[in-house]
């Protein structure tokens, strides 16, 4: 795979408006995490890059803001933990 010709993976996520609205900010965002890192190993995690873009700022003129990114970057923090805690 991309790991094998030292190449790295930027894996995207982000909600809709919709979602964030709804209070499904983190469920969006652990099942994308989740869906995407299914069947890769530890040890390819440091050549995989989580980069949180919410859908509902792309192209609309909002932003989120820095509260709203620091608490998405933590929480797919403890994604990561979680998902590769206990493997080899």
């Amino acid at each position: 795979m991309l790991w094998e010709k030292n190449l790295s993976i930027i894996l995207c996520v982000g909600e809709s408006q919709e979602q964030r609205n709804a209070g499904k900010t983190f469920d969006v965002i652990q099942f994308q995490v989740n869906k995407a890192l299914a069947g890769f190993k530890k040890d390819h995690l440091n050549k995989i890059f989580i980069a949180y873009e919410p859908i509902w700022a792309i192209g609309t003129g909002k932003n989120a803001t820095v509260n709203q990114v620091a608490e998405v970057h933590r929480f797919i923090r403890e994604i990561e933990k979680k998902f590769f805690q206990g493997m080899k």
